[in-house]
């Protein structure tokens, strides 16, 4: 939480988030988000709902929702970056780099949920 709220606050990010659909009837609604066309395939991104995204190469934000615990998110998303090639900074933060791209993770559970967690993912093309 607390490195959401640092990275939040420090860079600034805002977050266009698309609305969706009512789940209580009828569609009429905007289409749920989509990543940017320009996200480069060599930086995958956790599984989970793109909530919405921001800015352009070479600094972009996606924000997601993620169906499960901010802990397991943290290793997951840990997992994820080092076994795509990513070397983590020896702080134990999540941020994550190649010679190409620099990703910092922010997360927070949704609302206290135990099961959801708003996860932002900027990625940095050096």
């Amino acid at each position: 939480m607390i490195l959401a709220v640092g990275l939040a606050g420090t860079l600034g990010l805002s977050l266009l988030a698309a609305p969706v659909a009512s789940a209580k009837g009828g569609g009429g609604g905007t289409p749920p988000a989509a990543l940017q066309a320009d996200w480069p395939a060599a930086v995958p991104l956790p599984a989970g709902v793109v909530q919405g995204t921001n800015g352009a190469a070479p600094s972009e934000t996606v924000a997601l929702l993620v169906n499960t615990s901010y802990q397991e998110v943290v290793r997951s998303v840990t997992d994820l970056y080092v076994s795509h090639g990513f070397s983590q900074l020896p702080d134990g933060t999540l941020v994550f780099s190649t010679s190409a791209y620099r990703v910092t993770v922010a997360g927070a559970a949704r609302d206290h949920s135990p099961t959801q967690t708003n996860v932002t993912v900027w990625l940095q093309t050096l």
